[in-house]
């Protein structure tokens, strides 16, 4: 089983941003959907006066909705227990840099050893083969966003920027990248590391 989590923040990853939002999707084996888990969550009213505002425009998540919202210990203890019935897959989020810097910090607290493959990263490998990723002003290679990765992949994107759309639309992105390596046959299917494989992120 694959678990695919996404978070919306207070803004980038530093002391003062925290988790306003976080939901993930578990995939069966045939990378059906199986279960999901998604809330809003509050951080506390001094977290959300150092909130950036340009972060809240783009997940379009108002103060009032945090306010209304769970405390944010009380989410990271349901979605701890949660996790806990999928015990053994792995945890992905397109962008794991980003997503584990913020679900390994305390309320959250999963540990490092539950991260798979970045999804974005596995994207990237797969779009740069091809040339189709744009270039850096100095010629490298740009990460791909997650609209950009799922029209390569041919997934429907919709509205994004909200935590249940992007990791259902992220693990879309997993599942046909996962069915092109074992189409190539680089990998025996039954094989964990099409899973467990880390790109360095």
């Amino acid at each position: 089983m694959l678990v695919e989590l996404d978070v919306e923040t207070t803004g980038r990853p530093s002391p003062k941003s925290h988790i306003i939002e976080v939901a993930a999707v578990v995939l069966d084996p045939q990378f059906q959907e199986i279960g999901h888990f998604q809330s809003l969550a509050n951080p506390g009213d001094e977290a959300m006066l150092l909130a950036d505002p340009e972060a809240l425009r783009v997940n379009r998540i108002t103060p009032e909705m945090v306010r209304a919202a769970p405390p944010a210990e009380e989410v990271a203890r349901r979605l701890r227990v949660w996790l806990d019935q999928f015990w053994g897959a792995t945890f992905h989020a397109f962008n794991n840099e980003f997503d584990q810097w913020f679900l390994e910090k305390t309320p959250w607290t999963i540990k490092p050893r539950h991260w798979g493959e970045c999804v974005m990263h596995a994207a990237m490998e797969r779009m740069g083969s091809v040339g189709a990723l744009g270039t850096r002003y100095d010629g490298t290679p740009k990460y791909p966003k997650l609209s950009e990765a799922a029209a390569f992949f041919k997934v429907p994107y919709g509205e994004g920027h909200r935590a249940l759309h992007d990791c259902r639309i992220a693990g879309k992105v997993h599942a046909e990248i996962i069915r092109q390596r074992i189409n190539e046959e680089e990998c025996d299917p039954n094989d964990e590391t099409l899973y467990l494989t880390d790109y360095g992120m």
